[in-house]
């Protein structure tokens, strides 16, 4: 046996009493096997050990000539936080070999953050490499980062990517930053040629709250794509954006039955004003109401109580129902019965035959 492994086997031995005879050893052994599966085994054999006895044998392994086998053993380091594993991989992330360059990535991808500098440009440089999986693997790595203010220039320019997944991924790291600069290079992105694009730059702009794209929004709503249409409604509800209501209103009644009509309701909701309450409540008259209409008008809570109380005492057998119950469930919350829709309730029931199922949904006055 070499004197390297004899030196390791011993140090193995130190480590791992509690085992049965031998067990160590045979796997200290193994890592001078001929077959490079073996070798990956008993590495991840040893690192399951643990221990800081077991860590210079362990690194004597990132030199191995299997790559499954370094990278293994990589990753086990780093994730133990041995910055030796983390100087290695970032040797390889600039390494000319693609392999290599893939295998450092990878590493660094699950080393607990932050990374060091030199590893954290490392990772900012593969964003232009010419291999489309180390760009991915970069931009996968950068999205782990609990700070990424210092790499936002570098997934910034990745939103131009060649590769529409990069763009894509690129785009969605931005929108998970909460850094407001992030805003200008997702605005460019609405423009995009890929339609899962625009659609990824729509949601990443909402998560800022960049009420800057709101006119970019708006002109979305005439996109030829329905995904695209709905996720910039969505959006402009969850800016409070009021004055898109009646461009949001018009595409659900030029299509009322679809379900783009259904989930825009659901924006008219979040934005609550009483124009997009009207809209809901002019919809709650066509039976029966969707599940999203239902929920769009709950989402407006308290500022849709007068609508559905008027709704519930002038509106059709079955819009005054829907009006009541949903009184009833924007009421559930509150401690104890409200006054005016107990009276409003008790008024109804005996014109209704329908309106007394609401009443589950009221809290008791006790």
């Amino acid at each position: 046996m070499p004197a390297g492994v004899l030196s390791f086997s011993l140090l193995v031995l130190a480590a791992a009493g509690f085992e049965w005879p031998g067990a160590a050893e045979i796997d200290a052994q193994e890592l001078s096997s001929l077959d490079h599966s073996q070798r990956q085994r008993a590495a991840e054999r040893l690192a399951l050990r643990g221990g800081p006895a077991l860590r210079p044998g362990l690194l004597a392994l990132l030199d191995d000539p299997a790559p499954s086998v370094r990278l293994t053993v990589a990753r086990i380091l780093a994730r133990d936080g041995a910055p030796e594993a983390v100087e290695t991989a970032t040797r390889w992330t600039i390494s000319a070999t693609p392999t290599n360059r893939r295998l450092g990535l990878d590493v660094l991808r699950d080393a607990p953050p932050p990374l060091p500098t030199a590893a954290l440009r490392a990772v900012e440089r593969s964003l232009g490499d010419a291999d489309v999986t180390v760009r991915l693997l970069a931009i996968d790595t950068l999205s782990r980062q609990k700070d990424l203010a210092p790499s936002l220039l570098a997934i910034a320019a990745a939103t131009e990517d060649d590769s529409r997944e990069v763009r894509v991924r690129a785009v969605r790291v931005l929108g998970a930053s909460s850094d407001a600069r992030a805003g200008v290079p997702l605005l460019a992105r609405l423009g995009d040629l890929d339609r899962q694009v625009r659609v990824e730059a729509i949601h990443a702009l909402a998560a800022l709250g960049d009420v800057r794209a709101a006119a970019a929004l708006k002109r979305l709503l005439d996109d030829p794509a329905d995904d695209v249409r709905l996720a910039a409604a969505l959006a402009l509800g969850h800016l409070k954006v009021a004055d898109a209501v009646p461009a949001i209103s018009a595409l659900i009644r030029r299509r009322p039955t679809d379900d783009f009509a259904r989930q825009a309701t659901l924006a008219l909701g979040e934005l609550g004003t009483p124009d997009a309450i009207a809209a809901l409540i002019d919809r709650l008259g066509e039976p029966p109401p969707s599940d999203e209409l239902l929920a769009g008008l709950l989402r407006a809570g308290e500022a849709a109580v007068p609508a559905l109380a008027a709704e519930a005492r002038r509106g059709t057998p079955a819009s005054s129902a829907a009006a009541v119950t949903l009184l009833g469930q924007l009421r559930a919350g509150t401690r104890g019965a409200d006054p005016a829709v107990t009276r409003l309730l008790s008024d109804l029931i005996q014109r209704r035959a329908s309106v007394p199922t609401a009443m589950c949904w009221m809290p008791s006055p006790l």
